[in-house]
């Protein structure tokens, strides 16, 4: 509950300390994850690329692990939003290399949005391409960007839209 309020409060420091210490207290608690899944949130925010690499890897690991599938969704999301969004395309490479090849895939779909987004598309098919060929990677979400079908859509920070159909 303090780390919680301290999180809202937006005091990092005392929110950190407060969720660090209830993860390694409360091993068996059901609210551990979500003190976790606080902490990479948090750790992303940080300005050391040794945190947010550690907070990643907490939030990679409740994407696979999570006892709920919204928090695996939420997990998922955060670290999404955080490579598509914030972390540029040198980082994105670099970093690719600290994770095992499944978590890599996460890197390649976020290196192909930024390529889509800078219309640098033969980019996007190059470098899926060498990842599929040198470690086996797969994803439907840069398959879609290749073939450019119409149900890929911009991925958009804090945007959205509502379509309202109104019957004649």
């Amino acid at each position: 509950f303090l780390g919680l309020s301290h999180y809202f409060l937006q005091d990092w420091q005392k929110a950190e300390r407060y969720f660090m210490a209830f993860a390694r207290e409360y091993v068996d608690s059901k609210y551990r994850e979500d003190a976790l899944y606080h902490l990479g949130v948090m750790g992303l925010r940080d300005s050391t690329n040794f945190t947010q690499k550690q907070s990643l890897a907490i939030l990679f690991d409740l994407v696979d692990s999570a006892s709920t599938q919204s928090l695996r969704q939420d997990a998922y999301l955060a670290t999404q939003q955080y490579l598509f969004f914030e972390v540029p395309d040198d980082s994105l490479e670099i970093w690719m290399l600290s994770f095992d090849t499944l978590k890599q895939t996460y890197f390649v779909e976020a290196l192909a949005h930024h390529y889509y987004q800078q219309e640098r598309f033969s980019m996007v098919g190059e470098m899926y391409q060498y990842y599929q060929e040198s470690y086996g990677l797969f994803s439907p979400f840069v398959e879609t960007m290749i073939r450019k079908e119409p149900e890929y859509k911009y991925v958009g920070s804090d945007v959205l839209k509502v379509a309202v159909v109104i019957p004649a």
